[in-house]
């Protein structure tokens, strides 16, 4: 007879040092000690995850694509929210060509994606998309509030 399986969120110590939310350049530096070198390889996506008070969960990865795509699915994102019972998150991609600039792909993915976590009251607060120097986020553009 076969066994069903028991699931568990496992939590996995990374060299990356807890920062603050509260500065967009702050975050800027922070967010490319997710990539090493490969922003400039690949688009990535990872995922920020935080509670009611915006303190930091913990992050994932979420994809990794090709040259100029990288796709995830919303569920994985909800998954990922729900397993660690946060309440907010912010998505961030890279832009390997230093385009920081949304596509239209990626204009309509995030409010997509917004709108699917609302019904589970999880709050994408941003989105943000980065580059060498540069960065864009979502939020400030006002493409989604909070």
């Amino acid at each position: 007879m076969d066994k069903l399986p028991f699931i568990t969120l496992k939590y996995k110590d990374s060299d990356i040092d807890k920062f603050k939310i509260n500065n967009q350049e702050h975050i800027l530096i922070n967010l490319k000690k997710f990539y090493c070198d490969d922003y400039f390889i690949y688009e990535s996506v990872f995922l920020i995850l935080l509670d009611d008070a915006e303190r930091l969960i913990g992050y994932c990865q979420l994809a990794q694509g090709s040259l100029n795509c990288a796709s995830v699915d919303i569920r994985l994102i909800a998954k990922y929210a729900i397993e660690s019972l946060a309440t907010k998150v912010i998505l961030i991609h890279n832009h390997p060509k230093c385009d920081v600039f949304p596509s239209k792909e990626d204009i309509k993915y995030t409010i997509d994606c917004k709108d699917a976590l609302n019904t589970l009251n999880i709050n994408l607060i941003d989105h943000i998309i980065i580059s060498d120097n540069k960065y864009f986020s979502f939020f400030n553009s006002e493409i989604i509030r909070y």
